[in-house]
């Protein structure tokens, strides 16, 4: 009986999952458009990152349902590697990255401060390095904003390619159910004639 009752939630929630990917679809292609042409975004950064990990928590999902049904790891990896590309977390990596080099450029600072407090002689000379460290460090933070940009934009596209061949694959299941259902309607009509 629980089986039973965890078997229909499980059904609701992927019909839900399956009605709320085309929306969100639509949402990541406005998010995409915007963030290339608008600055309004950097706005609401924060709260486009929650919906981004919304978003791929809900293909993830979709990719257990999937996985459910086929319960095959080579065909799944071959009819849903796009979606598999499309949930990968490039842009955790990438922070991750961008993380460790900006904590390596203030090991770096700290290193410089050190020397400038020891010689004061050369005060002028290690302020202007500093500051040539903070912008040197700004401009490698600027170059990983704009490389987290271009792959969040490429993970979207990746899920709306999946989405597209979500839908085909969806309806090409669909008529070919149809052609079997005409199929063995022929048959019983065929069997019901020579009776």
């Amino acid at each position: 009986m629980l089986n039973n009752i965890m078997k229909k939630l499980l059904e609701k929630l992927e019909v839900i999952v399956n009605k709320l990917i085309p929306v969100l679809i639509i949402i990541l292609l406005v998010l995409i458009v915007l963030d290339f042409t608008s600055d309004l975004i950097q706005k609401y950064h924060s709260f486009i990152v929650i919906f981004d990990y919304f978003v791929i928590a809900v293909f993830v999902i979709d990719l257990i349902f999937k996985y459910t049904l086929l319960k095959n790891k080579k065909k799944f990896i071959k009819l849903y590697w796009l979606d598999i590309l499309a949930v990968f977390p490039i842009y955790l990596l990438f922070r991750a990255y961008a993380t460790i080099a900006e904590l390596l450029l203030e090991r770096q600072v700290i290193q410089a401060q050190q020397v400038t407090h020891t010689i004061v002689t050369i005060e002028r000379e290690a302020r202007a390095l500093e500051e040539e460290a903070k912008l040197a460090k700004e401009a490698k933070l600027a170059k990983f904003n704009i490389l987290g940009r271009v792959l969040r934009f490429t993970q979207r596209v990746l899920r709306l390619i999946a989405a597209r061949f979500k839908l085909t694959h969806e309806h090409l299941k669909l008529a070919s159910k149809e052609k079997e259902d005409k199929k063995k309607n022929q048959k019983e009509k065929n069997n019901y004639l020579i009776l």
